[in-house]
């Protein structure tokens, strides 16, 4: 009758921990779907941004190779290493 005892004060025990569990699970389930959502709506502004400046790189090497080549060196100077 003793070890029925014991195996209930550690059954009881594991219950609280589990209800514990339960409990605070949905809270950290929810903060990183909201997490997700503002970096998943950060991605697409960066993303937007980057188009808009691929686009205007695109325009302006347009521009440059309709004055030619020897404009193009003075728009854009040789890269130095690193």
């Amino acid at each position: 009758m003793e070890i029925f005892g014991g195996m209930m004060v550690m059954m009881a025990i594991l219950g609280l921990f589990v209800v514990a569990v339960w409990l605070v699970l949905p809270f950290a389930v929810f903060a990183v779907k909201m997490k997700m959502e503002r970096a998943l709506e950060l991605l697409d502004s960066v993303e937007q941004r980057l188009g808009r400046v691929e686009e205007r790189l695109a325009r302006l090497e347009e521009a440059c190779g309709a004055r030619g080549p020897a404009s193009t060196a003075r728009a854009f100077p040789p890269e130095e290493p690193e």
